[in-house]
């Protein structure tokens, strides 16, 4: 995550070499310029109309540790399901 400005002053993010992000995004088979822009900026809903401005690179950080806090919750409840159904099938409980 590197700092840029942006036009009327606007402070915005941009990632980095881009390999990361790629390899996110093939893990999780979402393309990685949607996985980019969901880490880099806020969509405001106003009536019927859906904007898109970027986040301050605080923001950016927050948004990226709470999508890496969601992922591991997500997969360590898989794990814990896939563990509790083999022990279950075969009878070990």
């Amino acid at each position: 995550f590197h700092r840029r400005q942006l036009r009327h002053g606007q402070e915005g993010v941009q990632l980095g070499g881009g390999a990361e992000v790629r390899w996110a995004a093939h893990l999780l088979k979402v393309p990685a310029e949607e996985l980019a822009k969901a880490l880099t900026t806020r969509v405001t809903a106003a009536r019927a109309e859906r904007m898109r401005s970027p986040l301050p690179i605080d923001q950016a950080l927050d948004a990226r540790d709470a999508f890496a806090k969601a992922l591991y919750s997500s997969l360590f409840s898989w794990l814990v399901l896939r563990i509790n159904s083999i022990v279950h099938r075969a009878g070990l409980h």
